[in-house]
Order: C-alpha cells, then structure tokens, then sequence
C-alpha cells in the first residue's frame, strides 16, 4: 500500500481528500508503452539512465509517456474534485 501512496504523491492525487481516485496510481503500476514507443537505455558516459523514444513523433524524455499522460488525467481530476468542493461550500454557504 506505501508503493501506491508514494506514486499517489507523484501524480499528485491526494487520497484523503480523494480516495475515488486510488485507481490512478494503480494504473500506473501496469502501464504498458503506448503504440509506438520504445525503451533504451543512456550510455553509461551520459550519466545512464532509461529513456523513452517515438519516432513517428520524433520524441525522447526519460518520463515513461503512459505516466506523463496519468499525472495529466490527475491534475484534470483533481481540479474537477476541488472545484466541486468549492461550488458545495458555497452553496451551503449562501
């Protein structure tokens, strides 16, 4: 559960405040590389490391792209949660 915790702080989901959205970092444990992507590995003199590349994009980040687009998902969903929130406390105010 502490390995879901840390990768719901990566995506920046707060689970307390958000528990519907544990699925997320969940997905991230299984994402595959999407269509297109490949893995390799830095050279050793470039400090190492894994990089992912998409040639039809012409691409290259060492974030794993499937986690790019969840941490994008995240933040969309959280913004929709808070702004939820928001509209409740005032109506419930007014």
């Amino acid at each position: 559960m502490l390995e879901l915790h840390n990768l719901a702080i990566y995506l920046g989901v707060p689970l307390r405040m958000a528990p519907e959205l544990l699925w997320l970092p969940s997905a991230l444990l299984a994402a595959d590389l999407p269509l297109g992507w490949y893995e390799a590995e830095a050279a050793a003199g470039s400090g190492g490391g894994t990089y992912y590349h998409c040639p039809s994009l012409g691409c290259v980040q060492w974030e794993h792209p499937a986690h790019a687009h969840l941490r994008g998902v995240a933040l969309f969903l959280v913004e929709e949660i808070k702004e939820a929130a928001r509209t409740e406390a005032a109506a419930a105010a007014a």
